[in-house]
């Protein structure tokens, strides 16, 4: 081989490596810069996805405070009226005629009755209650937004 073909080879070869090396190059920034448009997406989801997890859990820890008092309270409240049914059934002791005892008992039964309608009562309120604070919670989206005026389901 003559040395000017030996020269354009070696040219051809250097340009070939060359290029070869500027699209490795390119191919390698190209890599960087997504993964670095993907990082940077990724952390500012994540750091919208805090936010809004703790803007959540501080407007419903209130809710979940308010609902657990009013369960505690609900049930001492049905506690002590079955306390109270209990203490009165049996206060005055067992009648000693047919007729008192059949007396004693209808009204044990009636107060059986109402304390139990008492206390489905205010165990229905207590539901209520909470699930409207759950509603409430739920209405502002979880952006912080107030929910529409008016009722619910209208």
């Amino acid at each position: 081989m003559t040395a000017t073909m030996t020269d354009a080879y070696t040219n051809a070869w250097k340009t070939a490596m060359e290029s070869f090396q500027d699209t490795l190059k390119a191919g390698v920034k190209f890599h960087e810069e997504t993964a670095r448009f993907w990082t940077d997406n990724a952390n500012r989801n994540l750091e919208t996805f805090q936010t809004k997890t703790q803007q959540f859990v501080n407007d419903t820890t209130p809710f979940g405070k308010k609902n657990v008092e009013q369960f505690n309270k609900t049930f001492e409240q049905n506690v002590q009226r079955t306390m109270d049914l209990y203490r009165d059934a049996w206060k005055q002791g067992m009648p000693a005629n047919p007729a008192e005892m059949s007396e004693h008992m209808a009204s044990m039964w009636k107060n059986t009755f109402e304390t139990m309608r008492e206390s489905v009562d205010a165990l229905a309120k207590a539901n209520t209650d909470m699930l409207n604070r759950w509603v409430d919670v739920a209405g502002t989206n979880g952006n912080g937004a107030t929910k529409p005026a008016g009722k619910p389901g209208k």
